[in-house]
């Protein structure tokens, strides 16, 4: 026993168009449309007949692009390379001079921690000699 076929793309609701309908009209629009734009069968009248070119000019005429666009994106390549590199140097050159300046201040740092350790021990001195 099969089951009924619950979507039955034929019905329509009340005089609205099937999907059947819709689909042969557009293929007729399009039908339509094919002879209208190429009517007769000369050539220069609408016809799709293509005129070829001589065999070795087209093809050297495409050598010729093709090999410019190579050298286009050679040199476009070697630029962005170029430009890569430069930036890495400036950031490296950076990260060198971020490194000086954080040895810089870490001596700086020692030496305040060494002066602070003095004065202490100089105020700890002066206070148990005035106790006594």
């Amino acid at each position: 026993m099969s089951k009924p076929n619950i979507c039955n793309e034929s019905f329509s609701f009340m005089n609205e168009p099937t999907i059947q309908d819709v689909e042969s009209e557009i293929e007729n629009q399009s039908n339509k449309r094919n002879r209208e734009e190429y009517k007769g069968g000369e050539e220069g009248e609408g016809s799709r007949k293509r005129s070829c070119k001589e065999d070795g000019e087209g093809e050297d005429a495409e050598k010729i692009k093709r090999e410019k666009k190579r050298e286009s994106d050679r040199k476009s390549a070697l630029r962005y390379r170029k430009k890569k590199k430069s930036e890495a140097e400036k950031l490296e050159q950076k990260v060198n001079e971020l490194e000086e300046k954080n040895k810089l201040l870490k001596n700086e740092v020692n030496g305040l921690c060494n002066e602070f350790l003095e004065l202490r021990d100089f105020v700890m001195i002066h206070i148990i000699c005035n106790h006594l």
